[in-house]
């Protein structure tokens, strides 16, 4: 659940999977990427969404298997969160997105 109530937990499936995420604005496209600390979340963006959503539509979304997305029964890898990444954008249909991650939120944002 979203720590805050005027962003609601939304969810789509990507590969079988049911992916969490918060979104505000509007605008191009930014997808956030967390990073890997076993409590983080979309919810780790709540102190920059606000700003973020002055300039851009932000999709902050719960890699799995964190927060409240689907763990994978067939395991991880950086392809399988690069085909996450790309059955979000898919599933939204965002054709165009601005990237931006924390910690090894960076690295999938950089792949």
């Amino acid at each position: 659940m979203s720590l805050r109530s005027d962003l609601q937990d939304q969810f789509v499936t990507v590969n079988g999977l049911n992916i969490r995420y918060i979104e505000k604005g509007s605008g191009i496209p930014l997808l956030c990427f967390h990073g890997l600390n076993v409590g983080l979340s979309a919810d780790q963006f709540l102190v920059n969404i606000d700003a973020f959503s002055k300039f851009a539509h932000v999709y902050a979304f719960d890699m799995p298997p964190w927060g409240l997305s689907d763990y994978s029964p067939d395991g991880y890898s950086f392809q399988f969160w690069i085909d996450t990444a790309k059955g979000f954008c898919d599933a939204l249909d965002l054709q165009q997105v601005d990237v931006v991650g924390q910690s090894v939120g960076g690295w999938f944002a950089a792949l």
